[in-house]
């Protein structure tokens, strides 16, 4: 038994293409980001819902409702851009703001209990980055064992993060190829 959007899905037979549609969000949404499929797809849902009274009920022509939900999709960017506000400059807000974004985005099943640690953890290696975008900079090395809050941002020329993972949660992580890194351990 599961409440997990992505595994109900992927366990259903579908032949409906709208409905195949939904699944193949999931699974992008979860290859992707690993959280916020049932919001996906409920999100896409209700789009679709809409379009077919649009098309169904009103007779308007399938094209003109997605030129309207493209055109729906600039303004709502539109909006966000006039509403956002740059604290680039402070840097006690800008911090602030870093820390809502990362304590946001991990609020997943895995890290919710502990997502105001993690979120620290993410805004100090990414402030490390002192501007820069490639997050190559920054690696992870897993070691298995120990709770996910003995993880650590490591000192030094490199930005480290250390995190421990419990062995059933192992598999929730995606794995990536081992850094060399040389250390004193």
């Amino acid at each position: 038994m599961t409440n997990d959007g992505a595994t109900i899905l992927k366990s259903i037979s579908l032949d409906n293409p709208a409905a195949k549609i939904l699944v193949n969000i999931s699974k992008v949404q979860d290859d992707e980001v690993g959280d916020g499929t049932t919001s996906v797809c409920v999100l896409a849902s209700e789009l679709l819902r809409e379009a077919e009274k649009l098309i169904g009920t009103q007779k308007i022509h399938p094209q003109t409702v997605v030129e309207g939900f493209r055109i729906a999709s600039k303004a709502a960017l539109a909006a966000l851009e006039a509403s956002s506000t740059d604290n680039a400059k402070d840097e006690k807000r800008f911090r602030e703001d870093l820390f809502n974004i990362a304590r946001t985005t991990l609020s997943s099943k895995v890290l919710n209990q502990d997502k105001d640690y993690f979120a620290n953890l993410a805004v100090d290696a990414v402030l490390r980055l002192k501007g820069s975008t490639d997050l190559e900079h920054i690696q992870i090395i897993k070691k298995v064992g120990g709770k996910l809050t003995d993880s650590y941002l490591d000192e030094g020329e490199l930005n480290v993060l250390r995190r421990w993972m419990i062995a059933d949660l192992q598999d929730s992580f995606s794995t990536r190829p081992s850094p060399q890194i040389r250390q004193n351990e």
